[in-house]
């Protein structure tokens, strides 16, 4: 992927267009647009892509599409974040995870768990009750979760235990290769604002319903309807506390998302550029049409198209 843009710029985007996988190889446009941002203007850069149309951290059948996986990474992070490259252990990598990583007790059948000092977008720390208010919700609902496989998580828990505000413990039925169960169960794992979303009304008080299993059906219900209504996006009380690199500033069903940087993120790689853009297109000829005449910062080219990669 070429790009007219300087390295710090690009790290701010949280790799947000090297992520795309629209089919054909990424490149930035050749020219058209402002040398110090995007076709936006100054310190933005706008993304061909599709619009997304799931916001809840909780995949669901039917949107799990790159773009929807994307979008929730840019405003809601996940436990772990990982290093393939054989030198972090267990794959964790240690500056952007949100948790250390666990210490393995009992034969390789208990991980405890510490979790950094963070923060959501409200000023609130993220504490276990995150934690379980996530692990409450998939498991009691967990016929309407995307990314669950039978006797994989949750089914393959024994014992779930919250320590105090920063710890917690996971004991499974059996022993696991402790790199597979991080790099692919744990890997599950996204905090959720229990101070802001425990309840099952826009109206509601917010309390410990997701605790039990009754109210954490009417919790998911709550949250996954208000993740369908997609005119009220960037309007919802609730999308308004994140825990990632970037905040919905706009979205337009159909149409264009604006995303903008989330000024009190607490992770590691802070936002260097002030709005990223996903603009989509209703075919690979319009999109790559404007790529070439740069009113795009990053597009793909289309197969049909890859003799003028140039």
């Amino acid at each position: 992927m070429r790009s007219r843009f300087p390295g710090r710029a690009l790290r701010g985007a949280v790799a947000l267009a090297s992520a795309l996988a629209l089919g054909a190889g990424l490149v930035a446009c050749g020219g058209g647009s402002s040398k110090d941002g995007g076709s936006q203007g100054k310190d933005t850069v706008t993304v061909a892509l599709r619009t997304p149309n799931w916001i809840l951290p909780i995949s669901a059948p039917g949107f799990t599409q790159g773009e929807n996986a994307i979008f929730g990474q840019a405003l809601y992070r996940s436990l772990y974040q990982y290093k393939l490259d054989g030198s972090a252990h267990y794959n964790i990598d240690p500056k952007r995870s949100m948790a250390e990583p666990p210490a393995v007790s009992d034969g390789g059948k208990t991980l405890t768990i510490t979790l950094k000092d963070n923060t959501w977008s409200d000023g609130k720390p993220v504490t276990t009750k995150d934690i379980q208010f996530w692990y409450d919700l998939v498991t009691a609902n967990k016929d309407k979760w995307a990314s669950y496989r039978a006797g994989g998580f949750p089914d393959n828990i024994a014992q779930w235990t919250i320590k105090d505000d920063k710890t917690f413990s996971i004991t499974t039925k059996q022993a696991y290769n402790t790199a597979w169960f991080v790099d692919n169960q744990l890997n599950r794992i996204t905090p959720l604002p229990q101070h802001a979303w425990d309840k099952d009304s826009a109206t509601g008080a917010v309390g410990d319903l997701a605790s039990t299993p009754q109210g954490a059906k009417k919790v998911f219900d709550f949250l996954t309807a208000a993740s369908k209504d997609l005119k009220t996006y960037d309007s919802n009380e609730l999308w308004k506390v994140n825990s990632g690199p970037w905040q919905l500033a706009k979205y337009v069903p159909s149409g264009e998302v604006t995303l903008a940087a989330q000024p009190k993120y607490s992770g590691e790689d802070k936002p260097k550029l002030a709005k990223v853009v996903l603009r989509p297109f209703t075919s690979d000829d319009s999109q790559f049409n404007v790529l070439r005449a740069g009113d795009v910062d990053y597009g793909y080219v289309p197969a049909a198209n890859v003799s003028q990669e140039g």
